[in-house]
């Protein structure tokens, strides 16, 4: 080995210390000599453990909850439609209703989808989880893709997202037993999950799953069942999950039969409530959503104190 070579080891090795060392302890250095160990960016801001650091960046919102659901509602009048003859929808249990709101249409728009981003990272953080630290995300084919990956924009690679294929569609492994990772026919990315859990070392993977909203939560029920199944028959280094997050459910959601996980939500709805929401979307509701959320709040369908 050279000298040209030795001495580019020494700054190399130089570099990746200083690196680990900015990223995970904070010296208290006088301003003046932060650059030493500090990038500028950094010189606010040092950062104690850096995902930890930009997880916290996320959790920004000063709205109250009661604000937080207003604006929801809002943003429900601008994608609720009306079907005279009824519509059914959800998944093995159809709701039947004569109105829709389409929050899958409104993650296509920026604005509301920041609204409904920043809306489920305030539930998130209000709900007091007994784990300090998400590794990765569980959510379903046909819920809403966009807004569970927008949810930790901003954490560059280190989230993991795991997609569920629905159950009725997709493929199955035929045989009893079937190592985990052969279900990536079931659970899209779960490979990433697996590779990252056998190289991680100490405590497990932990995470949670997400949607826009429930109608039955049976699929969101099933997808976390046989994901939990998977983890605890091949005891591997993850964690099952045991919280969903949504903005609102459908219809009054029972929790006490859900006994695999527990649903975080702000809201549920009845009829009325879609009702009303289309009665602001046509301008006959002359109070806004206010009216709305007093109906919510008289008839004890407000869930995020919960």
């Amino acid at each position: 080995m050279n000298i040209i070579d030795t001495i580019i080891i020494y700054l190399l090795g130089i570099l990746t210390i200083r690196q680990l060392i900015a990223q995970n302890l904070n010296i208290p250095l006088p301003k003046r000599l932060m650059w030493l160990l500090y990038d500028k960016k950094n010189l606010e801001q040092p950062v104690l453990c850096r995902r930890a650091y930009e997880i916290n960046c996320l959790k920004n919102n000063k709205q109250s909850n009661s604000t937080i659901v207003k604006n929801l509602l809002e943003l429900a009048s601008r994608h609720i439609k009306y079907y005279e003859g009824g519509l059914g929808h959800g998944r093995s249990v159809r709701v039947q209703s004569q109105y829709f709101i389409n929050t899958l249409e409104a993650s296509y728009n920026e604005d509301d989808l920041d609204i409904m981003t920043s809306a489920l990272r305030t539930l998130i953080d209000h709900s007091e989880l007994p784990f300090p630290q998400i590794d990765f995300v569980l959510y379903i084919k046909s819920g809403n893709q966009i807004l569970a990956r927008n949810i930790y924009n901003g954490v560059g690679d280190y989230m993991i997202y795991i997609c569920r294929i629905d159950g009725n569609a997709g493929s199955y492994p035929l045989h009893t037993k079937v190592d985990m990772h052969l279900y990536s026919v079931q659970f899209e990315n779960l490979d990433a999950l697996l590779e990252t859990a056998k190289h991680t070392s100490g405590k497990k993977l932990t995470g949670i799953a997400i949607d826009c909203s429930i109608s039955t939560g049976n699929g969101l029920k099933d997808a976390i069942t046989q994901f939990n199944k998977l983890v605890k028959k091949g005891q591997y280094n993850i964690n099952e999950i045991n919280h969903a997050f949504v903005l609102y459910a459908h219809k009054p959601y029972d929790d006490g039969k859900s006994q695999e996980f527990k649903l975080h939500r702000y809201f549920d709805m009845d009829e009325k409530t879609r009702e009303l929401i289309y009665k602001v979307s046509t301008g006959e509701c002359n109070t806004g959503c206010e009216e709305v959320y007093n109906y919510l709040k008289g008839h004890n369908l407000l869930r995020y104190d919960l």
